[in-house]
């Protein structure tokens, strides 16, 4: 008789526990759209964003957790994985197109001829 509260009280406890972890996992990151992130920076932290339409679309999809810390963890977040990045000024937030990686440039040295001038020892 006692074994019957003891495995319903571990049913119960373990049923709790899968619960607010599923929770916790599902709440971690929300799927949505650059639109929405903006309205949320817009209304919980008081910034207003600027951004070319042709750099930046609104419809880009996101995962962000809008329970973040801070305003830069929140678009630290939601930005790492898309092609945008931002510059914050004021309470102002520019967002822009990453620019990809510039390859180095330096000074080259060296003689131009033509194809019929022969370089090459005889």
């Amino acid at each position: 008789m006692k074994k019957k509260p003891i495995l319903m009280s571990l049913l119960l406890l373990s049923q709790t526990f899968f619960a607010v972890n599923a929770q916790q996992v599902s709440g971690k990151k929300e799927a949505s759209n650059l639109k929405s992130l903006i309205e949320i920076v817009e209304k919980k932290y008081g910034y207003s964003f600027m951004f070319s339409n042709s750099d930046v679309d609104v419809k880009t999809p996101l995962f962000y957790n809008s329970q973040a810390s801070s305003l830069e963890a929140l678009l630290k977040d939601a930005l790492q994985e898309s092609s945008i990045t931002y510059d914050i000024t004021g309470k102002r937030i520019l967002l822009k197109r990453k620019v990809a990686n510039k390859q180095q440039t330096g000074q080259v040295k060296g003689t131009v001829v033509n194809e019929k001038v022969n370089h090459y020892p005889v």
